[in-house]
């Protein structure tokens, strides 16, 4: 009798641990398949990260806010990572401003330009995190360090546009064009503008530049990539010479 009720009890007890068991997973299964729904929202972002519009920049982090995914930079500054439509990702990199960028719908890759913080330190932080080398520092303090105090010493605009847009070619056939190298070039915009960057003097789209003189220029930059498409559509396709005068 003592016998039988212990079975009794124990075969109560089985059948309880059973029927949790079950319970627990049937929830497993439905948390899983919640986490299959989310994961078909998910995107994979590809991108680089640059800085002074030219340099690659090197073992930089990238944040997804929303899946806290993470991804690391390679030698080209390139990164995949993923993400969510309308996801924000943050860019950071030792010796530079932390960058945010906001996905837009159906965004996949894009270009991010960071700013190097000035000074020594933070050059040294730079260079010691394998973001950037010595060479590379010495190129992008040039190229940001350009001002109105120091316009006046080109004496012409091919020139200035040589020194201060790093990265692009400035040829002179009959008139000034610029074309930027390497991966920054659109293949498929090469018919817009013959493959050479649109000139935008003041916020209009002008032919040409040549009659400016480097004296009464107040700023030049040379937008590529994703900024200048976004900016001005397929005719930034092949970049942007954007420039500003004193008057």
């Amino acid at each position: 009798m003592k016998n039988t009720y212990s079975q009794l009890i124990l075969s109560l007890l089985l059948s309880f641990a059973v029927l949790s068991f079950a319970d627990g997973q049937k929830k497993a299964i439905v948390k899983r398949a919640d986490r299959l729904i989310e994961t078909s929202d998910f995107i994979t972002v590809k991108g680089k990260v640059i800085t002074a519009n030219d340099y690659h920049v090197k073992n930089a982090e990238v944040i997804s806010r929303k899946t806290g995914s993470k991804g690391c930079t390679d030698s080209l500054g390139m990164f995949e990572i993923m993400a969510v439509s309308g996801d924000v990702l943050v860019f950071k990199a030792n010796g530079f401003k932390k960058n945010r960028r906001k996905l837009s719908a159906n965004e996949n890759d894009i270009t991010v330009n960071m700013i190097l913080v000035p000074g020594e330190k933070n050059e040294k932080k730079a260079v010691e995190s394998g973001h950037l080398n010595g060479q590379e520092i010495a190129y992008v303090n040039k190229q940001t360090n350009h001002s109105l105090d120091n316009y006046y010493e080109f004496s012409d605009l091919r020139g200035l546009i040589r020194a201060t847009c790093l990265g692009a070619r400035v040829t002179d056939q009959g008139s000034i064009r610029v074309f930027i190298r390497g991966r920054d070039i659109c293949s498929s915009g090469l018919s817009e503008n013959n493959g050479a960057a649109i000139f935008v003097l003041n916020g209009m789209i002008v032919r040409d530049v040549d009659f400016l003189n480097p004296r009464d220029v107040r700023s030049i930059r040379l937008l590529r990539g994703h900024e200048a498409s976004r900016m001005y559509g397929s005719l930034g396709a092949n970049g942007v010479l954007m420039i500003n005068t004193k008057h």
